[in-house]
């Protein structure tokens, strides 16, 4: 079981902005606030991971409170959560205490191995989540995302992704799919990964 918290204070601001990007990366930003005049602003982070087993699950929600220096003052939020099962093999999901983060996957089986008879490690994934930039009179839009999807580890630094990604668009204004974008969008993806 992981928890945490953090907190960040930024003063002296003369403009703030917050946007953000769908969980499938079109390359920009789905919802944006644009730039507005500010004084301050407080960020909040909360985090809880639990791995048991071949089950994993972990959540994390920032909220941001603006001291505008015009109009009201906004308060934002963000938060996901995030589900694995594994369904053979390993990895289990290592973690750190020394870092408090989760390490590389080590799949003990890796494909090929063995007198070519490894057959690697498969996780079936999902997540939600969800983004609000609308407030008062500092509207950015609202998105909300669901995926569902496949990881196949074929050793501990190679894998193959699998994912479907459904999200929807409220009052999107400033973001750069258009003024006041509403509507929603899906995708499927396919992506490779190596790492050292």
């Amino acid at each position: 079981l992981h928890l945490g918290l953090s907190a960040s204070y930024r003063g002296d601001l003369t403009t703030a902005r917050f946007r953000s990007r769908a969980d499938l990366d079109f390359g920009v930003s789905v919802i944006d606030t644009g730039a507005f005049a500010a004084n301050d602003s407080m960020l909040l982070d909360f985090e809880i991971a639990w791995v048991y087993d071949r089950f994993n699950i972990q959540s994390e929600t920032t909220i941001a409170q603006v001291d505008a220096r015009e109009g009201t003052d906004p308060f934002y939020w963000g938060t996901y959560v995030q589900a694995g099962f594994q369904l053979f093999g390993s990895p289990y999901r290592n973690y750190s205490k020394k870092t408090a983060t989760f390490g590389p996957t080590k799949v003990c089986n890796p494909l090929f191995s063995k007198d070519c008879c490894g057959r690697g490690a498969v996780e079936l994934a999902a997540r939600v989540s969800y983004v609000d930039l609308d407030d008062g009179d500092k509207e950015g839009g609202k998105v909300q995302d669901f995926a569902v999807g496949v990881n196949y580890f074929l050793n501990s630094n190679t894998r193959v992704m699998l994912n479907w990604v459904w999200g929807d668009l409220e009052n999107a204004v400033g973001g750069r799919l258009g003024p006041d974008a509403d509507g929603d969008y899906s995708a499927l993806a396919f992506r490779f990964q190596v790492h050292w």
